[in-house]
């Protein structure tokens, strides 16, 4: 008796293993196995194998599974057979049906499902032991199964591409990437967004610029440097047809401090500018500015009106978000973690980054012009907006823009 319930036992953890290995092997992550193979190591590697003909795996599975619980199932039924000849059967029935339920399918599962990549790592080794035990069947079923897969056009062997596409990494990272602070995980969709943004999203507004006439005088010149909070000076001559150039406030210091003003100076530490039509992706001005060895572009629409600069610091903004520069001269001004005040032109992409949401970045590039397009008007006075998870008001107009709002991340 003692024997039997030990056999009858043996059985019932073999079978359980099986069911568990099963779970676990086709649960696993394997872009997390991909980095492990990648790393040499060893049991990632035997899992991959393994991985590597499905059908021989699932069948090797099947069959073992089959054998125990089979096994098991015989042995019970015989016993409570001839010890209870009138309902012996149906109670072995009964009993372990419940009991392979129980402890050799959910349970099992269960675990495997929770804990896959770590329950395969220690499995794998008696798995392929397996295996070679049972080659002789794994083979016959393998082949029976891929005549079959045959006559409907697959193939066993044919697995699915490793590669992901841009919108299934946005989605691991949003959804995969919950341990990661909002800023990194913000930070690393900005990178994934890169080829979807035109450079009207990253430039530097005409407004937010310092524009100047280099055939004005050296001391009007001086005083428009010394008085402007802007970060770059664009240099044209008479009107904006004519473009001389890029100068950053901080060289500009420094070349008045360290000599006389002159136009041959000043001439001289311009940098030179490349054209960026409007609508142009942000990847492909990248690609080009390589090739261009300049550092401004200067982005002008369909009748060569100025839009705006594309600059370095711009792009790097872009990416790293509000690690640089966090109030961009005043326009964003941080209340709380979910709530901050914001100038009328700063950019949809701008706020999201500076609160960790999400608004819309198809439409329009402002905030403001956002607000408008929900509104479909402008607004004639102090209005709120709920935008998804966040709310917008509108706290002052001036001149027919919207001068002023604040932003508020609903939780």
């Amino acid at each position: 008796m003692v024997i039997l319930i030990l056999v009858i036992f043996l059985l019932l953890c073999f079978s359980a293993f099986f069911s568990g290995s099963e779970t676990a092997m086709m649960a696993i992550n394997r872009y997390q196995l991909s980095v492990a193979v990648s790393e040499r190591d060893a049991p990632a590697q035997l899992i991959d194998k393994l991985l590597s003909t499905p059908e021989k795996l699932i069948g090797m599975i099947l069959v073992g599974n089959m054998i125990m619980n089979n096994m098991a199932m015989t042995l019970v039924t015989s016993y409570f057979s001839n010890n209870y000849p009138e309902w012996g059967i149906a109670l072995a029935f009964v009993l372990l049906t419940l009991f392979q339920l129980v402890f050799c399918e959910v349970l099992p599962k269960t675990i495997a499902a929770a804990y896959s990549f770590q329950l395969s790592r220690v499995l794998v080794y008696p798995l392929r032991i397996v295996m070679t035990l049972l080659s002789p069947v794994v083979f016959l079923l393998s082949c029976v199964t891929n005549a079959l897969l045959s006559c409907f056009g697959l193939s066993a062997s044919q697995r699915k591409a490793a590669d992901l596409t841009v919108d299934e990494l946005k989605g691991l990272v949003r959804l995969g990437g919950r341990e990661l602070p909002n800023k990194n995980r913000h930070m690393l969709l900005n990178i994934l967004d890169i080829e979807s943004v035109f450079v009207e999203d990253v430039m530097l507004p005409k407004q937010q610029m310092l524009l100047i006439n280099i055939a004005d005088s050296l001391s009007d010149i001086q005083s428009q440097l010394m008085s402007s909070e802007c970060r770059h000076a664009l240099f044209y001559r008479h009107d904006l047809d004519s473009i001389q150039g890029v100068l950053s406030l901080r060289r500009s210091y420094k070349l008045m401090a360290d000599s006389k003003l002159s136009y041959h100076r000043l001439q001289r530490s311009l940098d030179s500018v490349c054209y960026v039509p409007v609508g142009s992706l942000l990847s492909t001005q990248l690609s080009k500015y390589d090739g261009y060895r300049k550092s401004y572009g200067v982005v002008v629409d369909e009748y060569g009106k100025l839009m705006g600069l594309l600059t370095q610091h711009e792009i790097s903004r872009f990416v790293v978000g509000y690690w640089i520069d966090p109030d961009r001269f005043g326009q964003i001004t941080s209340v709380s973690p979910s709530e901050v005040h914001v100038m009328g032109d700063v950019s949809v992409r701008s706020v999201n980054q500076a609160l960790a949401v999400e608004m819309p970045t198809s439409g329009p590039v402002t905030l403001s012009g956002l607000v408008i397009e929900h509104l479909e008007c402008l607004p004639d006075g102090p209005v709120s907006v709920k935008l998804d998870n966040v709310m917008v008001e509108v706290v002052e107009i001036n001149e027919n823009l919207i001068a002023y709002l604040k932003v508020v991340r609903v939780t």
